[in-house]
């Protein structure tokens, strides 16, 4: 599996790479340091490269066998309705703002959460950089269970490279799998977007680039998003959803796809100001230092309707 990401033509041609151009290799050329034998590994590669090596020395070692109640339509439970939907975020710490709510209570905040009327319920399982694990998923899948009529979606955010994690997602409560295209090769991308859908996960296939969001659709992934942060310098680029947002299709597809903004966001005037159409905004440090987390996501959720964020 190649870890890795995305940078720009004018990137790749700083490197050294012949003719700096995406088509240059079809499966990797997208990979940050694609073709540079000096290439040092970004803080996503080096993640991405422990999680791998994590991941091939668990094969084999027993899961657990929870039952944790019915299946729900993760996609549906995303374009539900003409609100914009919200996906809360549990973590504790990040690399680009180091500790955000050490000791949380992931129990406590998720059910919050739902309470509140999150669509999905995102949950960083990474330990060395973010200090999550799969208990917490689970955790976050019983008290998001607790919400009744209908409880929240379940999200494994991770930096998935091998089938082993996507199993373990299942076995902890999962309803999707969180597939990041800057730290896989094409036909890795597609290798687990298939697994998802073998084990009854939905894929949120994650784009920085035009050519991240171009393989993101390739994939035949349902739901597709944009991280406005470059993982590999943790630059922040709000333009990023309103510039990939154009590379969906314009015709009756655009209905079969769920679309989300996946970070930067903190109030619904971040929502607005995206000024493009979307399904999803993804909210984690906002939410996770509010002292009110019901109130912000009545914000999020009810202050702005997708026309308004539209434009």
């Amino acid at each position: 599996v190649a870890a890795g990401g995305a940078s720009t033509d004018a990137g790749l041609a700083a490197q050294g790479v012949e003719g700096a151009r995406w088509e240059a290799d079809e499966e990797s050329g997208h990979l940050l340091g694609f073709g540079n034998a000096s290439h040092v590994p970004s803080t996503l590669q080096r993640i991405a490269s422990r999680r791998l090596e994590v991941a091939r020395a668990s094969v084999g070692a027993a899961l657990p066998s929870e039952d944790f109640g019915p299946e729900i339509d993760v996609f549906s439970r995303l374009k539900r309705s003409e609100a914009v939907s919200i996906a809360a975020e549990f973590k504790r710490a990040s690399p680009s703002k180091g500790s955000i709510a050490a000791g949380a209570d992931v129990s406590r905040v998720a059910g919050e959460y739902a309470a509140a009327g999150a669509s999905l319920i995102s949950v960083l399982t990474e330990p060395e950089w973010f200090e999550g694990s799969l208990e917490d998923m689970a955790a976050a899948r019983r008290a998001a269970s607790l919400c009744a009529p209908e409880r929240p979606a379940i999200l494994r955010k991770d930096f998935i490279v091998h089938e082993r994690q996507l199993a373990e997602a299942k076995a902890y409560g999962a309803d999707a799998a969180l597939l990041i295209v800057a730290c896989l090769a094409k036909s890795r991308l597609f290798e687990l977007v298939a697994e998802c859908r073998r084990l009854g996960l939905e894929p949120l296939v994650e784009a920085h680039t035009e050519r991240e969001m171009d393989l993101a659709l390739e994939s035949g992934a349902r739901c597709v998003g944009v991280n406005n942060r470059n993982l590999h310098t943790f630059a922040l680029d709000m333009d990023a959803t309103r510039r990939l947002e154009r590379r969906l299709p314009r015709d009756d597809r655009r209905r079969s796809l769920a679309f989300a903004s996946l970070s930067g966001i903190s109030t619904a005037a971040d929502v607005a100001a995206l000024g493009v159409d979307v399904d999803c905004v993804l909210v984690g440090e906002a939410l996770m230092r509010s002292n009110d987390k019901a109130a912000l996501i009545d914000e999020l959720r009810l202050g702005v309707s997708r026309s308004a964020a539209g434009g």
